[in-house]
């Protein structure tokens, strides 16, 4: 809604001018704020649809943004805008109640995201808890958790593809590598034995020392770990498995649908009254006769109005191209 009010801004500003029985516009100030607050909620609107989605991995969307959502809101308590930095304290506040601890397992989920890794956690713990004990405290937390899962993963594999090494000839029946007891090669076993002493690396190391993918880059993480099962097979299962855990427990898009699911207090958080409201008013929607002319046809005159407000002479943006109503594809209200 504060979107559709800020694209026609310019024009609500010249109904204001010649109609003298609307005196409801927002002044230029009430204008201004209505910009922040948009800018302010549609982070949280973004967040929203993330987690709510229901055709992709949400698991390691969590942290990265818990963690917008945190510092939009620490950026502005500290605003010069009284009324934002009120508005963003009693959202904080409530916030804390529900985020005040990060939860370990998306953190895990974050850092089997190729785009963060283990660099994002250490970074985001930094920014919120500085570099003293509390930062160490979760941090390690952090990867020793991942270490753990690791290690069951490994030994979960190990037992599962513990087949012998023998290599099996015609017939069936194994046979040795050599031919016989070479004394010639003896030398080969002395250089392998020195060789095995060298640590070698675990997939999680290797995996931490691969350069990060660029952040914004668009990424299907489980396609992408599918392509890594052969380089990572470990890393790939646990990745697998973590990612396979979802966010949200209902999808926004079936939030107030009227099929078979049922709203209760677990699912929905609004009141009784609230639902009831959106889903009449879902039934009415559709229930409307379809008699829709043109919206540019009847405003189209208004919308490319070029109205000077306060010695702005930008040209006014093009309105968007109007579809058909089509009650059959609108999912949402």
């Amino acid at each position: 809604m504060l979107e559709s009010a800020l694209y026609y801004k310019k024009a609500l500003i010249h109904f204001q001018k010649i109609d003298a029985n609307y005196v409801n516009c927002p002044s230029t100030e009430e204008w201004g704020r209505i910009e922040k607050i948009f800018k302010f909620l549609k982070v949280f609107y973004e967040v929203t649809l993330a987690f709510s989605g229901s055709h992709y991995p949400t698991a390691n969307l969590y942290f990265p943004n818990v963690f917008r959502v945190r510092l939009l809101l620490k950026e502005e308590m500290r605003s010069s805008d009284l009324f934002m930095q009120r508005m963003a304290t009693k959202m904080n506040e409530k916030f804390g109640k529900y985020w005040s601890q990060f939860s370990t397992f998306m953190a895990v989920a974050v850092v089997l995201d190729p785009r963060f890794k283990i660099q994002f956690v250490e970074w985001s713990f930094k920014k919120v808890y500085g570099e003293g004990l509390e930062f160490e405290v979760g941090f390690t937390k952090v990867k020793d958790v991942i270490k753990t899962l690791y290690e069951a993963y490994v030994a979960s594999y190990s037992s599962s593809h513990n087949s012998g090494s023998a290599v099996q000839g015609e017939g069936g029946r194994a046979v040795d590598a050599s031919s016989g007891n070479c004394d010639e090669l003896m030398d080969f076993d002395s250089f392998t034995n020195e060789q095995s002493n060298v640590a070698v690396k675990s997939e999680i190391q290797m995996y931490y020392e691969e350069p990060l993918i660029p952040r914004a880059s668009k990424l299907d993480i489980l396609n992408h770990w599918r392509a890594c099962a052969v380089r990572y097979p470990i890393l790939s299962t646990l990745a697998k498995d973590v990612l396979a855990v979802p966010v949200s427990t209902v999808a926004s898009e079936s939030a107030f649908s009227t099929g078979s699911r049922v709203l209760d207090c677990v699912r929905s958080s609004l009141s009784t009254k609230t639902v009831e409201s959106i889903i009449c008013l879902k039934d009415w929607t559709f229930g409307v006769v379809t008699l829709e002319p043109q919206l540019e046809a009847l405003c189209g005159s208004v919308t490319n109005l070029r109205v000077n407000v306060e010695g702005d002479e930008s040209p006014l943006p093009m309105s968007p191209p109007i579809e058909a109503h089509r009650p059959s594809s609108s999912n949402n209200i």
